[in-house]
């Protein structure tokens, strides 16, 4: 059967539409921010120990590398909280929520400055870190949670109660470009004596266009 050349041309303009919608929809969207993708990730370290665990940590394989199932208390455990599937920051907002006894006996921030929050660390609160020059990722280690567990309990990342959703900045000049997120599933969780929630790698990003999805809108 024979398309006739104005239904031809009909159709491909109906392909370009879709495709201008296909590049810009992305665009609305966390994914498409250079931090987009990112996410705050818990890692237990194993009991208080603040010579082994340190800020010279660093992940190079998330999904291998983090532990988020600890055993239940009482004890005193560290916990790091990181950065992963970012691509550059010089600045983080973020919180902590809690089931569970806990008690925070200290925190090591693994930054340049910090303007901790009320009552800060601990369960509620919320912290803003942030460095002089912007430290690459995909991976950064943001800080060091020292705590007494009690018993059965979850200790997980969340948004910074002061701003109502969590935030990454990179180093951009004159000044930073901010993404501020409030998805569940990019806090990470760590459970003692229940199951954890490992939050990396993050969501993936938007479907990328490609030169062969280019062509085929000319192709009748």
């Amino acid at each position: 059967m024979t398309i006739p050349t104005q239904s031809r041309g009909y159709m491909r303009r109906i392909k370009i539409f879709l495709f201008c919608a296909l590049i810009l929809i992305p665009c609305g969207a966390a994914g498409a921010a250079k931090n987009g993708n990112g996410v705050w990730t818990l890692h237990y370290a194993g009991s208080h120990n603040s010579e082994a665990n340190t800020c010279g940590f660093i992940v190079t394989d998330c999904t291998g590398q983090i532990d988020v199932n600890a055993p239940p208390g009482p004890g005193r455990y560290d916990l790091y909280i990181l950065a992963t599937d970012v691509v550059g920051i010089s600045q983080t907002s973020f919180g902590l929520t809690c089931t569970g006894d806990v008690l925070f006996d200290g925190w090591t921030a693994c930054s340049d400055a910090e303007i901790p929050g009320v009552g800060w660390p601990g369960c509620g609160a919320g912290v803003t870190l942030s460095w002089t020059s912007e430290q690459p990722g995909p991976n950064v280690t943001l800080g060091i949670l020292d705590l007494y567990v009690y018993g059965v309990t979850s200790v997980c990342s969340g948004p910074d109660p002061r701003l109502g959703d969590a935030e990454f900045c990179d180093g951009s000049t004159p000044e930073p470009i901010c993404v501020r997120m409030n998805d569940v599933y990019r806090y990470g969780c760590v459970g003692f004596g229940q199951p954890g929630y490992q939050s990396c790698p993050g969501p993936l990003p938007p479907d990328q266009v490609t030169w062969g999805l280019i062509k085929s809108l000319y192709v009748d």
